[in-house]
């Protein structure tokens, strides 16, 4: 009688043992398609090559940007890619758009490609120009506001703060500027 109930009670306790691990490797692939989803997607390798082209000087590149008037720090990443693109397709139409020797082609293409490399450097460098004397043109009407804003009774930071929001709508430029001392 005894023989029977243990072999009972072993088969049920394998039977148990065996269920917990099928309900625990269900929770678990449950669980890893969580995470997984969750988790940020991992650029390709080719991707990781173009993107990480000329990370060392990233920061540099983002603060020409924002200098520039170009707010959003991830364009940082696509600029070097880009102007890259550029100069090889613009190279690549020149070469085969032209009719003539292949000296003549070859100088035509070095020098479209030099002119593609360098020109967005120039452009960034005349937006900065243009967005300080934009910015130094409405720096009296900014003082005059703050001015008025401390006069009331307001903190500095305070008619900071609020001058950020009424610039909004008036010269981004400025109101990111403003923004940056808040």
């Amino acid at each position: 009688m005894i023989l029977p109930m243990s072999i009972a009670f072993i088969i049920i306790a394998v039977a148990f043992l065996t269920y917990e691990l099928v309900v625990a490797s269900k929770r678990k692939h449950k669980l890893e398609g969580y995470i997984m989803k969750n988790q940020p997607v991992v650029p390709l390798k080719t991707n990781r090559i173009i993107i990480g082209f000329a990370k060392e000087q990233r920061k540099e590149l983002e603060q020409k940007l924002l200098d520039a008037g170009y707010y959003n720090k991830n364009l940082a990443r696509y600029y070097m890619p880009f102007k890259l693109l550029c100069a090889a397709l613009i190279g690549a139409m020149v070469f085969f758009l032209i009719d003539t020797d292949m000296v003549s082609k070859l100088v035509a293409v070095f020098a479209s490609v030099v002119l593609a490399m360098i020109l967005p450097d120039f452009v960034l460098e005349a937006r900065k120009r243009y967005m300080v004397r934009k910015i130094s043109r409405n720096l009296p009407y900014l003082l005059d506001m703050m001015s008025v804003c401390v006069q009331t009774g307001m903190t500095i930071e305070a008619s900071f703060a609020y001058l950020h929001k009424e610039l909004a709508a008036f010269d981004k430029d400025l109101c990111y500027q403003v923004k940056k001392n808040v």
